[in-house]
């Protein structure tokens, strides 16, 4: 099967106002769309003051169960430094260098982070909320970026996607546009470009996430997007061509903030896990050779989910799904079987107003971790992962004021796995190198 990446982002900057469900985290004050506030500096070079005095981050882990601006690269803030010993021995600051910044533009939004040229370097791109460009920052061997490409899509991007839509081996990228029922289509040029003319199509009402895979087993790409409005996913089948044919809609949940797209029953065909906000559950759709999905199946999780996404937590070869909770500062943790069915969620302490998560191993010991930006606090909160699906308590990580998405990959070659994390405090992205030894 070809991979697939997605990731979406509900900033209030861009998505919020009178168009948000009871449920959904309020706007708060300036600066608040971001994910980390909290203690951090407040200009362009500015990252977390390396502080790491966190709220609820503290606390136990279980809960219960149930480029615009020149690109240039500046160090952030002090990092928490200090340490005696072994710094990746556990998880606090020290087992990151300080965070380097990288100007984005007017507002950061979603991010991502693949290889777009081929060349062996993890590259970013991100969605700009507020000023309906997407920017992709190119990598190079030592784990800097280039200065930030822009590409205009037709509304503000706080969702994208990538997927080989057209099969010539490059990711595309899909981007939903907010506050309309439009996603957008880039047709890569295999060198980290991306060709000048965009295609629209039409999906449900107030688009607000969009994913990738292949849904009916026919070897093309397709798309999916969660319509805010509608109560339903939009479904484009591909036609291998980088085009797409009308959508297909199927009901889920209340006001469904997030989607993405997983192998659940391991059958080889991409299913839906789909979060929503106003119903507090997670509803899957599996999908059905030859196109088609069966009906949702509802699984209860934490207050307003606002994120979704999957990993093998526990090394059982079958996929599990993640959702955060931003009311609750939790995350949602759902174990998979090989039927494809989900086991109940069991819930584990974030930190205030967590707003995303990325299933990553972050201290090398083969098991995945997790890793939650708190939007309230200026943190990043690593939840270690003790290799059978649960996790230990948080550990943060101080970043910038307001951190909105946090994506991961080995961006300088070194074996570990790094973070880099979207800043619309400082319209920055910033990245933290993973210094412990391979």
């Amino acid at each position: 099967m070809k991979p697939w990446w997605a990731v979406c982002l509900l900033a209030a900057v861009s998505c919020g106002g009178d168009k948000k469900s009871s449920g959904t985290p309020d706007g708060g004050g300036a600066g608040d769309s971001a994910m980390h506030a909290g203690a951090g500096g407040t200009t362009a070079e500015g990252g977390g003051s390396g502080s790491g005095v966190v709220g609820g981050t503290s606390e136990g882990g279980n809960l219960s169960s149930s480029g615009a601006g020149g690109g240039q690269a500046v160090t952030g803030g002090t990092g928490a430094g200090g340490m005696t010993g072994d710094p990746c021995a556990t998880t606090s600051q020290g087992a990151f260098a300080d965070p380097v910044s990288y100007m984005v533009g007017n507002s950061a939004g979603p991010l991502l982070s693949l290889d777009l040229d081929a060349d062996g370097h993890l590259d970013l791109v991100t969605g700009d909320g507020s000023s309906k460009l997407i920017r992709v920052l190119m990598g190079k061997a030592d784990g800097t970026f280039a200065a930030a490409a822009e590409y205009a899509v037709t509304e503000n991007p706080v969702g994208v996607a990538a997927g080989d839509l057209d099969g010539d081996g490059h990711p595309d990228l899909v981007a939903a546009n907010s506050g309309t029922a439009l996603v957008t289509v880039l047709l890569a040029n295999g060198d980290g470009t991306f060709k000048p003319t965009t295609t629209d199509y039409v999906v449900g009402t107030y688009v607000n996430c969009t994913t990738t895979g292949d849904f009916d087993g026919d070897g093309h790409t397709d798309v999916a997007a969660s319509d805010y409005y509608s109560d339903d996913v939009s479904v484009l089948f591909g036609n291998g061509d980088g085009t797409l044919k009308d959508k297909v809609a199927h009901k889920v949940g209340r006001k469904p903030q997030a989607v993405t797209a997983v192998d659940l029953n391991r059958d080889g065909l991409a299913d839906l896990a789909v979060a929503n906000g106003d119903s507090n559950t997670l509803s899957v759709l599996i999908a059905k050779a030859g196109g088609g999905f069966a009906d949702p199946v509802d699984r209860a999780v934490g207050l307003s989910p606002w994120w979704v996404t999957s990993a093998d937590l526990d090394g059982d070869g079958s996929p599990d799904v993640v959702t955060v909770s931003p009311t609750s500062g939790s995350v949602s943790v759902l174990l998979g079987s090989a039927t494809g069915g989900l086991k109940a969620a069991k819930d584990y302490r974030a930190g205030s107003r967590a707003y995303a998560v990325t299933p990553v191993d972050v201290d090398g010991d083969g098991k995945l971790d997790l890793v939650v930006p708190n939007r309230a606090i200026g943190t990043l909160s690593v939840l270690i992962g003790n290799g059978d699906g649960s996790f230990k308590a948080p550990v943060p990580h101080a970043v910038c004021m307001t951190p909105t998405s946090v994506t991961a990959g080995d961006f300088n070659g070194d074996g570990q796995n790094d973070l880099a994390v979207t800043c619309q405090d400082v319209a920055a992205i910033q990245v933290l190198l993973n210094r412990c030894a391979k």
